[in-house]
């Protein structure tokens, strides 16, 4: 049995098969590099089991909210991104997407524009060559152990980068997604913060 599904329901489906398949360190990171899933985080079992339930709750929380759509917009949606069109986003941001993002481009890679296209608030999902980094304010956190600043990071005290994945025709609104998953709205020179991730993001926009 090589199909890496399979052996996730066969692993959960009893203790002692869990143990076993989780100590196949070896074909977990395989899958992982395979998905295009980097990490430094082990063991590779558990960060295969918590992305694929990523991938699945955002698949599903996508499928339910498209209906919902004008016709417009669902036809504007562009097929999955490929893992080497991601990879050019990343280099191109100087920053890596947050996960959810990155597994949400996998599945729809942005909609075209158009009239009446639209995801949320007149905002319509970019496409991987409109993604951009917005600055926004956040209060400083003090910390005891201050870590090298990420690459795309924000010099500024006080501010946080958020990658942008939606916005309306003017730009005048958007929404982005910060490296902790946080998703913020962008009114001008205001933004707040709207769910903790892009998961509940679409959650909230299901409710």
């Amino acid at each position: 049995m090589s199909n890496a599904g399979q052996l996730l329901r066969l692993a959960l489906a009893c203790r002692q098969n869990m143990r076993m398949v989780a100590e196949a360190e070896w074909f977990w990171q395989q899958q992982c590099e395979h998905l295009g899933w980097l990490s430094s985080a082990s063991p590779w079992f558990d960060y295969f089991r918590l992305r694929m339930a990523s991938r699945w709750r955002l698949r599903t929380l996508m499928r339910k909210y498209m209906p919902f759509l004008n016709i417009h917009s669902r036809l504007a949606f562009e097929p999955g991104a490929s893992i080497a069109q991601l990879a050019a986003v990343e280099d191109r941001l100087g920053m890596r997407l947050p996960w959810e993002l990155w597994e949400v481009l996998r599945f729809r890679a942005g909609q075209a524009a158009g009239g009446h296209v639209s995801f949320v608030d007149s905002c319509r999902l970019l496409g991987l060559n409109e993604l951009h980094v917005l600055h926004i304010d956040a209060p400083a956190r003090p910390s005891l152990s201050p870590k090298a600043a990420a690459p795309g990071a924000a010099a500024a005290s006080g501010s946080k980068a958020v990658i942008a994945f939606l916005s309306n025709t003017m730009g005048s609104t958007a929404y982005g997604v910060a490296q902790d998953a946080s998703v913020h709205i962008v009114r001008g020179f205001t933004q707040r913060r709207v769910a903790g991730s892009m998961s509940g993001f679409l959650q909230h926009l299901l409710t």
